[in-house]
Formats: structure tokens, C-alpha cells, sequence
């Protein structure tokens, strides 16, 4: 039998796995691939951003970005401006249409999830204490 630590483990990945594909699903409903849809969720989440600045928070190299922005671009769904002092820097914006299509997705995979409050409660207080393990944050 597993020991808790790797319970734990298995347990988070298949939750991420579920959710990854629940996200896929509805992006291609859109779409999409879960790349561009989840770029563009970090657009919605950050406002406008260098390509440089995505790369490293997707941990993807500035070509694959670039790529993946030239996609999104043809679609309408981000456009490149430039900064008015500098133009040597390109920012990443989000459009409108792409907004929508985020709005939209989350409205219906956030309507998939039911929780009572008394669950809700247990699974805070436990993804709390498990990310105090995790970071070795145990002072209270």
C-alpha cells in the first residue's frame, strides 16, 4: 500500500488531471487547445503582458509563446501593442471576444462543481493545512 505522502501526491494528480481535461473539453468546445486557453486565462487573470514575462510563468520558451500569440492573434482573440516609450517592447493583450469565451467557460465549468458548505469548509481547511506541509509554513 502507498504511503499518505504518496496518496497525497496521486490523489492531487489525478484531481489535476481531471480538471485539465474538463478545461481541454471546453476550450475545444470554444475552439481551442488547452495551450491557447490557457494562455489566455492568464491574460484575463493578469491584464496585458510581455512575451517574455509569459514564457516564464508557463515555463515555456519565448518561441513556443510566439507561435501560440501569432494563433491567437489570426483568431482575433489577442493583438501585440507596443509600448509607447520603448518600442522595442510588445505587450500582450486580450481582446474582447476572448473575455467572453473565459466568461463563458468558466460560468460552465464552475456550474459542474457542487459543494455543501460544510464541504466546502472541510476542503479549505484541508488544502490549507496540506499547502502549510508542503511549504514547511507550520507556524501558527
Amino acid at each position: 500500500m502507498l504511503d499518505f505522502e504518496q496518496e497525497i501526491v496521486k490523489m492531487i494528480k489525478q484531481i489535476e488531471d481531471s480538471i485539465n481535461l474538463s478545461l481541454e473539453r471546453a476550450f475545444k468546445r470554444q475552439g481551442l487547445t488547452l495551450a491557447q486557453g490557457g494562455l489566455l486565462i492568464l491574460l484575463y487573470k493578469m491584464g496585458d503582458l510581455k512575451i517574455s514575462e509569459i514564457s516564464s510563468i508557463l515555463q515555456k520558451g519565448n518561441n513556443t509563446i510566439s507561435q501560440l500569440c501569432d494563433r491567437l492573434e489570426r483568431l482575433s482573440l489577442v493583438k501585440r501593442i507596443k509600448d509607447l516609450d520603448d518600442k522595442r517592447i510588445v505587450y500582450v493583450h486580450l481582446e474582447d471576444e476572448a473575455r467572453i469565451k473565459i466568461e463563458d467557460i468558466a460560468k460552465i465549468e464552475t456550474s459542474n462543481i457542487k459543494f455543501s458548505k460544510s464541504d466546502e469548509e472541510i476542503i479549505m481547511n484541508g488544502l490549507k493545512c496540506l499547502l502549510k506541509c508542503v511549504t514547511g509554513d507550520n507556524n501558527e
